[in-house]
């Protein structure tokens, strides 16, 4: 992962001070204030980071609460960490769950399917989002969804696993045998907290609750790899809860749904139910 130059602060400023536009206003070919281009966040967000919480037998790590993270968390076994899906669509499912972050937090748009950079005083916290909006700055704007799902693919599913690393929700497990290899495997520090994401899901959608963006954006993404009807642990009616999770995508914000629909498209398939 590239670090961010020194100098991106004071871009950041420079961005948020100018009266150039991102894009003209549909239909009229005039600049939109900055403030119209890029409104700040909102949507609620939850804010929560990994940190050791009192349990039972000891102390235990909480989930993050990011989208990519809880991602990571329901698409790999917990005890061999083994990815559940092909590399492909668990690629675009964790570059869609950045790019999700980024939009929840207002440094994104999606207008149309195209993503445009949203000019902020304060680049993101989080150094792996800072690498990725970074990279949207460097190149055209307005470059469609789908290629940043491709572009962000393959390497997106390693950077959101470094990540859990380093904020201690995953462990690095090193295992050699005589004269062989090393091999490394990554394992939840909290063997429970994939079922806690599970669960949420599974309980946010059969309550028909109003559920946080995050948690609607991430059921989408198990739908997108097929981990709704193989790792929720969801039935409704018989139903394996592809068309309730299909009525909540569309209390989505507008650019949210777009970017699930088009994490369909980056692994060939449609989304169901609409």
């Amino acid at each position: 992962m590239v670090a961010m130059p020194d100098s991106s602060q004071t871009r950041f400023m420079v961005l948020h001070r100018g009266d150039a536009p991102l894009h003209p206003r549909p239909g009229t070919g005039e600049p939109p204030a900055v403030e119209e281009a890029c409104p700040a966040p909102s949507v609620p967000r939850r804010v929560v980071t990994a940190h050791p919480v009192a349990g039972s037998g000891g102390r235990r790590w909480s989930v993050t609460g990011r989208t990519a993270d809880d991602f990571y968390l329901i698409a790999h076994d917990e005890r061999s960490g083994r990815c559940r899906v092909s590399p492909r669509r668990a690629g675009v499912a964790a570059a869609a769950g950045l790019l999700a972050e980024l939009m929840m937090a207002g440094h994104l748009r999606a207008v149309g399917r195209r993503v445009f950079p949203c000019p902020r005083d304060e680049p993101p916290a989080d150094p792996l989002l800072r690498d990725v909006l970074e990279s949207v700055y460097r190149a055209r704007s307005g470059l469609e969804v789908e290629h940043w799902l491709v572009a962000l693919r393959p390497h997106a599913l390693r950077d959101v696993r470094d990540r859990l690393v380093a904020s201690g929700v995953l462990t690095e497990v090193v295992t050699r045998r005589w004269f062989g290899p090393r091999r490394s495997t990554f394992v939840p520090t909290d063997p429970g907290a994939p079922g806690c994401v599970r669960s949420r899901l599974a309980n946010g959608l059969s309550a028909g609750a109003p559920m946080p963006p995050e948690d609607l954006v991430l059921t989408g993404l198990a739908e997108v790899t097929g981990l709704l009807e193989t790792v929720v642990p969801l039935r409704l009616d018989d139903d394996p809860g592809t068309a309730r999770a299909a009525e909540r995508r569309r209390e989505l914000p507008v650019q949210l749904r777009e970017l699930v629909v088009s994490a369909y498209t980056a692994v060939g398939s449609g989304p169901p139910g609409g």
